[in-house]
């Protein structure tokens, strides 16, 4: 499901954070495949959450991801 064992990592850092109930403000290097990294954690947590982004072209991308269309096929 992920590509490298650093996003796998990433995930699974964001999977626990959402576990714990806090609120969660992540960020990671370039590259690294951030996007699959929490998508998928936190799509198919089953929580309520919220994404923020700086730009309506970002939100456009990730409206668009392979991500998003992975994690919501696993939901």
């Amino acid at each position: 499901m992920y590509r490298s064992k650093e996003q796998t990592s990433y995930a699974n850092l964001i999977a626990n954070a959402v576990d714990s109930g806090a609120p969660l403000l992540a960020g990671a290097a370039a590259g690294l495949g951030k996007t699959h990294g929490y998508t998928i954690p936190l799509i198919t947590s089953g929580k309520r959450i919220a994404i923020c982004m700086s730009t309506r072209q970002l939100i456009a991308q990730y409206i668009e991801s392979d991500a998003l269309k992975a994690a919501l096929a696993l939901s």
